[in-house]
């Protein structure tokens, strides 16, 4: 009697959490990603904070903020890709291409130049940001 009396609410329940929640597969994350200090590089770098919103397909690298022209989320990796990215180089706009491993939190960028054919690769090691681990 007593479920029987509840069904309305729960029929209520169910019905909103598929049709109003359109954001299920939604993620954003906040990462700290630093670079392997063993390998001698010429970056001028050490760590970076790295936003992903998969909803908005927004991407922020440092101070570079763009949308990605596709991005894929799967249970192991998030995958995207941005073509003709304004200001990525002084003189150019560029392309630029992102594997975040989920598990390992392994992080490779690529970049290039519009209308080269040459490219940058930078591989880093990502953790979840807290501003209370800051350094100082």
């Amino acid at each position: 009697m007593l479920l029987i009396n509840k069904m309305p609410h729960i029929i209520i329940t169910i019905f909103s959490f598929f049709f109003f929640n359109t954001n299920l597969n939604a993620l954003e994350i906040n990462m700290l990603c630093t670079t392997n200090s063993d390998i001698q590089s010429i970056k001028n770098f050490n760590d970076l904070i790295v936003n992903i919103n998969s909803e908005s397909k927004e991407i922020t690298i440092g101070g570079l903020t763009f949308a990605a022209d596709k991005i894929l989320v799967t249970e192991s990796n998030i995958k995207w890709s941005a073509n003709n990215v304004e200001n990525l180089y002084e003189e150019s706009n560029g392309e630029t291409t992102g594997t975040l491993g989920r598990f390992s939190g392994s992080l490779s960028l690529t970049f290039k130049k519009n209308n080269s054919i040459r490219f940058s690769k930078i591989d880093l090691l990502c953790k979840d940001f807290k501003m209370k681990d800051r350094k100082f």
